[in-house]
């Protein structure tokens, strides 16, 4: 089980968006160390001593979780617009809605049906491959929406590179700043900077690695194209090298046919010579007698 989704979640205040699931929170608990909230079924799927948050990547240990009974009352009186049609509503009555209203609910980007909002809701967040999400670079330059199961090849181009890059350079210059204004340079602080500038060149030369392979892969789906001309081009002599074959079957088919009735003329016209030749043209009769043999052993 996730959050609860809706038409307008994307303009509700941030603080009634779980940093999990990136739905309207359910049953929200308060993470101690920062104050950021998710649902409580987002807290126990992590199941880990340390709750890492999703937003600021503060952790906070499990048993320090506050279950946040008074927030989750005043959520009931948000206004709500449903995904599926046009009801709004607060959010104490849109559950009661869906259920009546939406009880099997089909996903438009995988067409799978589902027997209740929840299970539709967990495969949105989670499991469907087909859906549009935001790169988790968003707020750092990288505004594509990328199909989820595209997120692997996103990772790797260009454009996300330069989003990573950009939030090392800001945490570098950030770190920077704080150092300055401290007026000290502490041993903490070389030896973030320190870190910063190995992840930085890291960074680079994954960056110089992945135009390598981009220039690998352009290579092998050139030699792909030229493969799959050469089978195509396989293909089609195949399939007339077998109509080819069906044509001269069907050819010696009609010749053995044509074979079949000479055949049979030559039987008929032996029998016509043999006839021919028990007729006398001399005045004297000639009998024909078969089975002599027998006939005389008789």
């Amino acid at each position: 089980m996730v959050g609860i989704d809706a038409q307008n979640k994307n303009i509700l205040d941030r603080k009634f968006i779980c940093s999990d699931c990136s739905l309207i929170l359910r049953d929200s608990v308060q993470l101690s160390a920062c104050g950021h909230r998710l649902c409580h079924s987002c807290f126990l799927n992590q199941n880990q001593t340390l709750i890492t948050c999703s937003e600021c990547q503060i952790q906070t240990p499990s048993d320090q979780i506050l279950i946040d009974r008074a927030f989750s009352n005043e959520m009931q009186t948000l206004s709500i617009i449903c995904s599926y049609c046009d009801w709004t509503g607060t959010l104490q009555n849109y559950e009661k809605h869906l259920q009546q209203l939406h009880p099997n609910p089909t996903c438009q980007h995988c067409s799978q049906q589902f027997s209740s909002i929840d299970q539709f809701n967990q495969h949105k967040s989670s499991q469907c491959q087909n859906i549009p999400v935001d790169c988790l670079l968003k707020d750092f330059g990288c505004h594509q929406q990328i199909v989820r199961s595209e997120l692997p090849n996103h990772y790797r181009n260009e454009q996300h590179q330069h989003s990573i890059a950009n939030v090392l350079q800001q945490m570098k210059s950030q770190l920077k700043d704080s150092v300055i204004t401290s007026n000290r340079m502490d041993t903490d602080g070389d030896s973030a900077l320190n870190q910063l500038e190995e992840l930085e060149k890291t960074m680079n030369m994954f960056r110089s690695g992945g135009e390598i392979l981009e220039e690998d892969v352009k290579q092998h789906s050139s030699e792909l194209a030229e493969h799959e001309n050469k089978l195509q081009n396989l293909t089609e002599n195949i399939s007339q090298m077998k109509l080819s074959i069906e044509e001269e079957t069907a050819l010696l088919e009609g010749m053995k046919q044509n074979l079949d009735i000479l055949n049979q003329d030559l039987v008929s016209l032996e029998e016509k010579i043999n006839d021919m030749q028990c007729i006398s043209y001399d005045g004297t009769f000639v009998w024909k007698i078969r089975h002599v043999q027998e006939i005389m052993s008789e």
